[in-house]
């Protein structure tokens, strides 16, 4: 601040001028003007430690609070009612084929395995294992199912499945089969050999299909045992045929031959050359 006798600089908290010796408040209260109002220090930031001790213990806190166990429910209060999982809606209205075991599997691509160790060698890849192919060998057991089936049979030209209306005052479930002389409604019988007749609601044709059972996949299914095997092994000639292998081969090739790949990236192709020929022998296991 400057002095407003004479003009020279002053600090801020004196109270009097140390060039001409005026005392501010005497000389605010003859000028009437206000006595310049000596400046409070800022309040002082909190630092950066006392920031982060805080942050600590803000978060002690609350992981005690949410780590706190439950109150436990008095003995005479009713017992809470936990919801239903609720059930995931499947794809499939019927089963999947049967199930593909991994000693199976291995037994399968024994021979594939062998070839395949020879070719590591050569190209310089990590050997195969029976592990890495089983998905493959899986994937095309599983993708002989009844949605395929379904769709074969229009490539073909087949004739749907007849559909029966339903009756007034007939009993209700997804299925209803004939044991025994009567009629059980419900879910699917799971033992073909002891029902002559089974049909299934069906949602979009809005009644009673019929079900065959198939002993072979030891399932139910629109179509006849005889007539499934037909399709499916169409299916599997026309698209996991041995040209369809020679292509996979073809595409993994020049990573097989590329010297700067690794030994894990030439096992990773050498995996894709064998991706047809691993499914096809899934498929005809799943046939057999």
């Amino acid at each position: 601040m400057s002095c407003p006798s004479c003009g020279a600089a002053c600090a801020e908290a004196l109270p009097a001028c140390p060039a001409c010796g005026v005392d501010f408040l005497k000389w605010a209260s003859r000028s009437g003007a206000a006595a310049p109002a000596a400046r409070t220090p800022a309040a002082s930031r909190p630092g950066l430690p006392t920031v982060v001790a805080t942050s600590l213990v803000l978060g002690a806190m609350a992981l005690s609070y949410r780590s706190k166990p439950p109150p436990a429910p008095s003995p005479t209060a009713a017992p809470a009612r936990t919801p239903a999982p609720r059930r995931a809606r499947s794809r499939a209205a019927l089963p999947p084929p049967v199930p593909v075991t991994a000693r199976d599997a291995e037994s399968r691509l024994a021979p594939m395995l062998v070839r395949a160790r020879t070719e590591a060698q050569v190209y310089g890849a990590a050997p195969l294992a029976a592990s890495d192919l089983v998905a493959f060998y899986a994937q095309g057991a599983y993708d002989l199912s009844e949605y395929r089936l379904a769709d074969l049979a229009k490539e073909a030209g087949l004739p749907p499945p007849p559909v029966l209306d339903v009756a007034r005052g007939e009993g209700f479930g997804p299925y209803k089969a004939l044991v025994g002389g009567q009629w059980r409604y419900g879910g699917l019988p799971t033992d073909g050999g002891r029902v002559a007749e089974c049909w299934q609601r069906g949602v979009r044709e809005g009644g009673w299909v019929r079900l065959h059972w198939q002993p072979r996949f030891r399932r139910w299914s629109r179509y006849e045992e005889n007539e499934a095997l037909r399709l499916f092994k169409g299916y599997v000639d026309r698209t996991l045929s041995g040209h369809q292998e020679d292509a996979d081969r073809a595409a993994a090739l020049p990573r097989l031959i590329d010297p700067r790949l690794s030994a894990e990236a030439k096992k990773r192709a050498l995996r894709e050359s064998y991706r047809t020929a691993a499914m096809r022998e899934g498929a005809l296991a799943a046939l057999e």
